[in-house]
């Protein structure tokens, strides 16, 4: 019985705190039936488990068929395989690799005369099972416990470094993985960070924002900047978690969503309301005849649940009484 292959995999630190990338050396069985032999080479993943690249060790070079050696194309060839994400064969037992019928002769690396078509010409030929093997070591759940760990050994000095970075991939998994500490700690940056990120990211950056920072002007108007770019979906859940935690409206956001107010979307409209007829921000009586003048003069129906939350205003500001009475109510 083969026994499983176990890696000792390096992270490799920038200033000792700062993760650079991850490394280990292979030393890996490339086996045919009961005919192996050892492949010796070094291995590099990003921070976040991604393959980028390896290393040939002096006097150890791969070998196909025949035991010969693998060329500078081959070289190139099985970079690219390893680097590729979902190559052809990811569907492909080991045993399915070779068609055995296609030929009687036994070779360790398989032949490439019989290599199964669907995969043939992707495959280095005479080097099956070793690009097959190398890329299940490369891959596969390496990638999440390298992503794992990085995420477990995020502290300032790393986060701050990877806030230099511009790649999307990196972007995505800070916005997933910075605890509140370090989300409140870094906003402004992230912020900047984020400039020219993509609707779905600014809106899993929204989504993510701490309940402790949700109060603040700076979240909140970064949030009435941006509300342009959630989908419905996003927006809606963002109006229930404001609501559910009874977070308080600063008067520019109060403003920002009166202005969203419109004949169109009820349902949008009554999470609205509902969110400036909170007990928290309705104590500006300004900002309580603005809504209502809007209600009015355009003429848009309100929910019942909408209408007996904004008549909870009239035992604060009794002159309400005769603009709630304008209003047009849904059955």
């Amino acid at each position: 019985m083969r026994k499983p292959l176990v890696l000792e995999i390096f992270g490799v630190y920038h200033q000792k705190e700062v993760l650079e990338y991850y490394t280990s050396r292979i030393q890996s069985p490339i086996c045919k039936n009961n005919e192996c032999h050892e492949v010796e080479i070094d291995f590099y993943w990003d921070i976040l488990g991604n393959f980028t690249k390896f290393e040939r060790l002096p006097n150890k070079p791969l070998t196909k068929l025949d035991h010969e050696p693998f060329t500078e194309n081959d070289y190139q060839q099985l970079l690219d395989i390893l680097k590729d994400s979902s190559p052809p064969f990811t569907h492909l037992k080991k045993s399915q690799l070779i068609n055995d019928d296609a030929s009687k002769v036994s070779n360790i690396d398989g032949i490439s005369g019989a290599t199964v078509t669907s995969i043939k010409d992707y495959m280095i030929g005479g080097a099956v099972y070793t690009c097959y093997t190398l890329w299940h070591i490369a891959n596969g759940d390496i990638e999440f416990q390298l992503a794992e760990y990085t995420k477990q050994n995020l502290n300032e000095a790393f986060i701050h470094q990877l806030l230099q970075s511009q790649k999307t991939a990196i972007k995505y998994f800070l916005i997933e993985n910075l605890t509140p500490k370090y989300f409140e700690l870094f906003f402004d940056r992230l912020t900047i960070f984020l400039e020219k990120a993509d609707p779905y990211l600014i809106s899993q950056f929204i989504q993510k924002i701490p309940l402790s920072l949700l109060p603040t002007a700076k979240a909140q108007n970064y949030i009435t900047n941006h509300l342009n770019q959630l989908d419905l979906r996003a927006e809606t859940n963002l109006f229930k978690k404001l609501q559910t935690h009874q977070i308080p409206l600063t008067p520019s956001t109060t403003q920002v969503l009166i202005d969203r107010i419109n004949s169109f979307d009820f349902s949008r409209n009554e999470q609205i309301i509902l969110l400036i007829a909170n007990p928290l921000n309705n104590k500006n009586i300004a900002i309580v005849e603005r809504l209502l003048k809007k209600l009015i003069t355009q003429k848009i129906r309100v929910s019942s649940l909408s209408f007996n939350q904004l008549s909870t205003w009239t035992k604060t500001y009794p002159r309400c009484k005769k603009m709630l009475r304008k209003l047009k109510v849904s059955a």
